[in-house]
């Protein structure tokens, strides 16, 4: 009985030792991601928002509360447990057998163990770990849109106050307009042409402002998303403060840039590593498995032990050239949407940095040129009214004229920050401070 004991003790010692005992490298990332972004599985602390709060609150808060964040971290954290157990040995079996005629002639108790051949629990740890490597790309992609949304709302909301309150100052314009008209046709100085101009204008910035009022409710919608707020908690406020600049690199930088560092990319990078361990498991499927086993009959005195070895054999060719042929397929189609997938981020990376450069021509024509010569023709048709030269349909005109101007300015600028914004962000991949500090970054 000791020696028999002694000897299952020595079995399950080389399984531990065949097996391992390590975590494997991604788990130990992922436990450091999780100490910051899920501490004991549970949301951290998130930051109080409120007007005043810097606007690098707004972006934590939305990548630790947005469930599409969170969604993204889990399903990394799945990938690394599979990992861990694809690298384990099956589960050994404990065997009882008995030979019973009229009392118990045999009782055989034994350890069984499946061991899958040389090379192949390593080859699907690597192949689980490459999905996992993925997923984590995934993780920091879903990081980078969550402020990537903070970042575009914010914007939009801040182009909706500045047109609704031009549109305020243009029917405020026209307000006055009509009450001068009026006043003209009393003492026959203006036409019913210009009143009714003027009233049809009129209607149409009411209708403007009212399409624009009610715009909100989709902004503070798409804020609700960006934040990853509850449809029945109250909705925080937007900061006062800006977003930080980006500073957009050199042309010749962009590109590189680029396809180094977009996370997408290296998802689809881990795609090609999984794909090549397939390939490599699927030759493996020519290696046997084992089963190894230690019996011994508790009726015999002494005990006797009884070994038992036994290995899969791979005669099925065809079975094994199909998987073979299906893995280097997969492996071909991996590299092919790798390949699609650059062309494609060059052509988004060249339409985005165009528009951004269309946008920042467009503000400074705006800014340098038309607008001086706004206020010059301005100054010019206030003078010709003060002096009778002309009515009041030219100078509403020409005010209209500047405040037209500053609604497409401010257009403009919103729309060249969220272009840029998606550039780093979403092309380039540059993580922000809130994002190294959940990922743990140096």
């Amino acid at each position: 009985m000791k020696i028999f004991f002694v000897l299952i003790a020595a079995f399950c010692f080389a399984l531990l030792m065949l097996n391992g005992c390590s975590s494997p490298p991604s788990r130990e990332a992922i436990e450091s991601v999780e100490a910051n972004y899920r501490p004991n599985e549970d949301k951290p602390v998130l930051p109080l928002l409120t007007p005043d709060s810097p606007f690098s609150d707004f972006i934590t808060y939305a990548m630790l509360n947005n469930p599409n964040v969170e969604a993204a971290f889990y399903d990394w954290k799945m990938s690394v447990e599979e990992a861990v157990a694809a690298g384990s040995l099956p589960n050994p079996q404990l065997t009882l057998n008995a030979e019973i005629t009229s009392i118990v002639e045999s009782f055989i108790i034994g350890l069984a163990q499946e061991l899958p051949g040389p090379g192949k629990l390593e080859l699907q740890a690597e192949a689980v770990s490459a999905i996992a490597r993925k997923k984590r790309f995934i993780f920091e992609n879903e990081l980078l849109n969550a402020a990537f949304k903070v970042n575009e709302t914010f914007s939009q909301n801040g182009l909706l106050n500045e047109k609704i309150s031009l549109t305020r100052q243009m029917l405020e314009l026209a307000d006055t307009g009509e009450s001068s008209v009026r006043a003209g046709l009393e003492t026959g100085l203006e036409s019913p042409r210009n009143l009714t101009l003027i009233q049809s204008e009129q209607a149409r910035l009411r209708n403007e402002l009212a399409n624009l009022e009610d715009s909100r409710k989709v902004i503070f919608a798409q804020w609700r998303e960006a934040l990853g707020i509850g449809i029945s908690e109250p909705l925080p406020p937007f900061p006062r403060s800006m977003p930080p600049k980006h500073v957009l690199p050199d042309e010749d930088a962009l590109l590189n840039a680029a396809l180094t560092s977009n996370a997408q990319l290296k998802a689809l990078s881990e795609e090609i590593k999984l794909a090549e361990t397939l390939v490599k498991l699927a030759y493996k499927e020519n290696v046997p498995d084992f089963d190894a086993g230690l019996g011994t009959n508790t009726r015999q005195k002494p005990w006797s032990l009884m070994p038992e070895i036994g290995l899969t054999l791979p005669v099925w060719r065809d079975k094994i050239g199909a998987q073979i042929a299906s893995a280097r397929a997969g492996e071909k189609e991996s590299r092919s949407m790798l390949s699609a997938a650059k062309l494609e981020l060059v052509i988004t990376l060249a339409e985005k940095s165009f528009m951004w450069r269309e946008l920042r021509r467009q503000s400074k024509l705006i800014e340098t040129q038309l607008m001086p010569l706004a206020t010059v023709k301005l100054q010019s048709s206030e003078s010709s009214y003060t002096t009778g030269g002309s009515g009041i349909m030219e100078w509403i005109e020409s005010a209209n004229e500047i405040l037209e101007l500053k609604t497409l300015l401010s257009e403009s600028t919103a729309r060249e920050e969220i272009a840029l914004s998606e550039i780093m962000l979403l092309i380039l991949s540059r993580q922000p401070e809130e994002t190294n500090r959940i990922l743990n970054s140096k």
